[in-house]
């Protein structure tokens, strides 16, 4: 199988500080070509759902919530890992400028609520985002350092960025106990996102496998973390 071969074949789990990862990492060119061609068929056979799920709905309620600033008049979004188009669909209708960034191809066109790249490092810089989104995708980078240093160039000062990821220190996800869970490159845990240079913390938050808020880390299925660029 082509996600064994990806992500199994020699290569096991490397713990740094506050998060682990796949070691070797697989390369861009192949990571790209799995993301385009036989992620979501092995995901599900029926392939995207397109529209909104609950999920981007949370999320969203979350934005409004702790960033009332950001909806105060339609500002420009980046979704990247955006799949289905998610939570892009909500941000249209609020009439916010909307870049998807997805190596797969959507089911639907949608060429009239947004601009579509196939990898991050295609936006041009000019670009500049109020708002970096992604949910399930961090996980899935290949370079985390080269990652955050397109991710800073492309924020306006002030801007945010929201991730929801699985929570690296739950066994069930794998990392912390040493297993591969395919197709993730990395593996977060809630002290990471405390972390990350340049950024303060809005809000890092475990949430258990009914979506409520907890603080047992080692049972907790997700991470959600908003921060905000210190300059």
């Amino acid at each position: 199988m082509i996600t064994g071969k990806i992500f199994y074949h020699k290569r096991s789990i490397k713990k740094l500080k506050n998060y682990y990862q796949l070691h070797p990492m697989p390369s861009t060119d192949e990571l790209n070509e799995y993301y385009q061609n036989n992620y979501w068929e092995w995901i599900s056979k029926e392939g995207k759902n397109e529209g909104f799920t609950n999920r981007d709905k949370e999320h969203f309620s979350i934005l409004k919530e702790k960033v009332p600033s950001l909806f105060a008049k339609p500002q420009k979004i980046l979704n990247f890992g955006a799949g289905h188009g998610g939570i892009s669909h909500l941000f249209w209708k609020e009439k916010f400028s909307v870049v998807n960034v997805e190596p797969s191809k959507m089911n639907i066109n949608y060429e009239n609520r947004w601009e579509q790249y196939s990898d991050i490092q295609e936006i041009n810089l000019d670009n500049k985002f109020d708002l970096i989104y992604g949910s399930h995708s961090l996980e899935h980078v290949n370079n985390l350092e080269e990652f955050y240093l397109k991710i800073e160039k492309l924020l306006k000062p002030k801007g945010y960025i929201f991730w929801e990821v699985p929570n690296g220190n739950n066994p069930v996800n794998g990392g912390c106990n040493g297993r591969i869970h395919a197709p993730h490159t990395y593996y977060f845990t809630k002290n990471y996102f405390n972390e990350i240079n340049n950024f303060e913390v809005i809000y890092n938050q475990l949430f258990d496998n009914y979506k409520e808020e907890t603080d047992d880390e080692f049972n907790a299925e997700v991470i959600r973390y908003l921060g905000r660029k210190i300059n």
